[in-house]
Parts: structure tokens; C-alpha cells; sequence
């Protein structure tokens, strides 16, 4: 959470996700406190971290099923490119 709060840090970004979440439900026809839509909220807010920043692109990006890519925070240069794990 912590992470997050980092990442989404200006109410304009929160806009943002919150504008995408409402046209989805609206679309969908879901209750934005249902499961499946507090599982979208989840994406979208993955998504958003993950560089996607406007409300069409967030609502392309479920659309198509894209997945969030992974992104870290460093302390000195901010996100960076997607990593994978290495194991």
C-alpha cells in the first residue's frame, strides 16, 4: 500500500482511475462495490502505475485483458523499466 500511495500521490491521477472505474461499470452495467468491480478498480490502479495514464488508454488496456506490467521504485531515479524475477 505504502507502494501506492508513492506512485499515486496527486488527486488528478486518482481522477483519472476513478473516471475509467465509473465509464466500465457504466458500461458493464457493475456495481462499482461489487467483487468483480473492486477486482477492475485493482487493475486499473496495477495499470495506472504501470504507465498507462489516461482514461481511454486504462479503458483500451482492460479491454484488450492487457495485464499491469511490473515496475520498481528506486530511491533516487523513480519507477524504472518493467523487471522480471530472476530465480
Amino acid at each position: 500500500m505504502s507502494d501506492l500511495l508513492r506512485a499515486i500521490s496527486f488527486s488528478d491521477d486518482i481522477d483519472v482511475v476513478f473516471e475509467a472505474l465509473s465509464e466500465w461499470c457504466r458500461l458493464t452495467k457493475t456495481n462499482p462495490n461489487s467483487v468483480e468491480g473492486c477486482s477492475i478498480a485493482s487493475r486499473l490502479f496495477d495499470l495506472f502505475q504501470a504507465g498507462c495514464e489516461s482514461r481511454e488508454g486504462l479503458l483500451a488496456a482492460i479491454a484488450r485483458g492487457e495485464p499491469a506490467k511490473p515496475f520498481r521504485v528506486t530511491a533516487s531515479a523513480g519507477p524504472s523499466a518493467p523487471t522480471a524475477n530472476a530465480s
